[in-house]
């Protein structure tokens, strides 16, 4: 695996396993949005010269508009380096087949992107991202121990440089890791 993809995939397990899990065991993670937002912060706290950090931007594809909940590009070139998919349901079973088919588009797809605005008009500008070739597709689930999202995910297709982050719950405990 390439170093940088090597770097940011220690980065995200990192934060997955040690601040999302406490922060998550102290019941102050109690929705999807917060848990984009945690993300987010220890992501740019990390990483700040290093990527840029896109929160749910607009992804057009086929002439269809999606909205990945976070994208990473590094900050010296216009190269996409992650999609990030997140849900959280602890108390339930997730609905989790629409992220991964996403994921797997996002890896398929042959356009580039604009993501950045032009700050005068609010408009997107001219700038356009592509994945690079090690792009990272992540997967991040809090749910019930006994989902499918949490571990049947490797009977569907899958990007090939897919990782899946989870969190286990059920009554007793609370177990963050990551499968691949």
């Amino acid at each position: 695996m390439d170093y940088n993809r090597q770097d940011l995939f220690s980065i995200l397990k990192c934060i997955w396993e040690d601040a999302i899990s406490r922060l998550y065991k102290k019941g102050i993670i109690h929705n999807e949005r917060q848990l984009q937002g945690y993300l987010f912060k220890y992501l740019v706290d990390a990483t700040i010269d290093k990527y840029q950090i896109w929160v749910e931007p607009d992804v057009i594809i086929d002439s269809k508009t999606y909205k990945p909940d976070m994208i990473i590009t590094e900050s010296n070139t216009n190269k996409i380096v992650s999609f990030i998919e997140i849900k959280y349901l602890p108390n339930y079973y997730p609905k989790y087949k629409k992220d991964i088919e996403k994921l797997t588009l996002y890896e398929s797809a042959k356009s580039t992107f604009n993501l950045s605005i032009d700050p005068f008009t609010g408009k997107y500008d001219h700038i356009e991202y592509s994945k690079d070739n090690n792009c990272l597709y992540c997967f991040f689930v809090v749910g019930n121990k006994d989902s499918e999202a949490v571990y049947t995910i490797d009977t569907m297709k899958i990007p090939s440089n897919f990782h899946h982050f989870v969190a286990l719950v059920d009554n007793k405990e609370v177990l963050f890791k990551t499968l691949n």
